[in-house]
């Protein structure tokens, strides 16, 4: 059960390549402090002073900026992934007398259609072409 902890703690603080964030600090706002460093006194803990609380209270009411960043960080990642697989799609013409498939939903019915039915019907062999190149 340790090691379940072990690794959900490191999903949640390791910084995600679409946010460039961390969950945990999208989640709370805040970086994460680790036993270690509450027991060292390390510089992320430090005594209590009003001027530096209501200055991080201001700092805190940032978060939405960090989280809109994230967001347009990961628009901009699932961008350059699509870019990255339609580089390498190549368009293939069908031509009179190849074999293809066609799609189960657009020709069903209702009640007809769920989870586990087929999703293609087929292999039909083209006869006519309606558009030529396409």
């Amino acid at each position: 059960m340790d090691k379940l902890y072990g690794v959900l703690w490191y999903l949640r603080t390791t910084e995600k390549t679409a946010t460039g964030e961390t969950p945990f600090m999208l989640a709370y706002g805040s970086k994460v402090v680790l036993l270690v460093e509450v027991a060292l006194h390390t510089h992320q803990l430090t005594p209590f002073q009003e001027a530096s609380t209501n200055a991080a209270l201001r700092e805190a009411l940032g978060l939405p900026s960090i989280r809109n960043d994230a967001l347009l960080r990961k628009a901009l990642y699932k961008l350059h992934i699509a870019w990255l697989h339609n580089r390498t799609v190549r368009i293939q013409p069908i031509q009179v007398g190849d074999l293809v498939l066609r799609c189960t939903e657009a020709v069903a019915r209702a009640g007809e259609y769920g989870k586990l039915t087929a999703n293609w019907e087929g292999p039909y062999k083209v006869n006519t072409q309606i558009c030529p190149g396409m």
